[in-house]
């Protein structure tokens, strides 16, 4: 073999080889790169299901504690209603309480029952519930009669349909005739008349 030959050989198996190193390289250090994204992509994971944990059991803790600090009874004069009755005290829960617990949902149908029955705001429970400058949301007469969409709704009218049916209501909350969110001071309010706080709503059984 001619030493011209042998040299181009070689070159050609130095190239060849030189080429086969960089492949292996790019190959492995784009597997590296693609294990270290799955890696962090898994460890992230981790941490979410970790923080969802962490947070089912915090929300948990805190409906534990309401089953124990509150008592749900069942009245034995149940107000009577009819469907419409049943439509206003869903808008009421929805519009005051949609966000709050079974708990939450439960006294702010109670303080309209007990407004009800107490005569001062109307002899029916839509009259109780759009009485005026009593519920804000109630001000604003062109959703008055509007049907919501969505799981929140749905909620609301199965505790309202649930609380009229079975006639639920929370022990010592029998007297609740007012209650306003923890976020305002209103001048009524008197910490004497205070029942207790569920969720953001503080409840009274009186006002000044």
């Amino acid at each position: 073999m001619e030493k011209k030959q042998y040299h181009t050989i070689l070159g050609a198996v130095i190239s060849l080889s030189l080429l086969t190193i960089l492949i292996f390289y790019l190959y492995f250090d784009i597997k590296y790169q693609r294990d270290k994204q799955v890696f962090v992509e898994i460890n992230q994971i981790r941490e979410s299901i970790v923080k969802i944990k962490e947070l089912n059991i915090e929300q948990q803790d805190k409906i534990d504690d309401l089953k124990d600090k509150y008592e749900l009874i069942t009245v034995p004069d149940p107000v009577t209603y009819k469907s419409i009755d049943l439509f206003c005290l869903a808008k009421n829960i929805y519009h005051e309480a949609g966000v709050e617990s079974d708990f939450g949902k439960i006294a702010v149908a109670q303080v309209t029952l007990n407004r009800l029955r107490s005569g001062r705001w109307g002899d029916s429970i839509c009259k109780v519930v759009m009485a005026h400058h009593q519920f804000s949301w109630a001000n604003n007469r062109s959703i008055r009669w509007k049907h919501p969409k969505g799981p929140l709704w749905k909620k609301s009218k199965q505790m309202a349909y649930k609380i009229l049916s079975r006639g639920l209501e929370l022990k010592n909350f029998q007297h609740a005739l007012y209650y306003h969110a923890d976020y305002v001071s209103p001048n009524w309010a008197a910490p004497k008349y205070r029942i207790d706080k569920i969720d953001t709503h503080i409840f009274y059984k009186k006002a000044l």
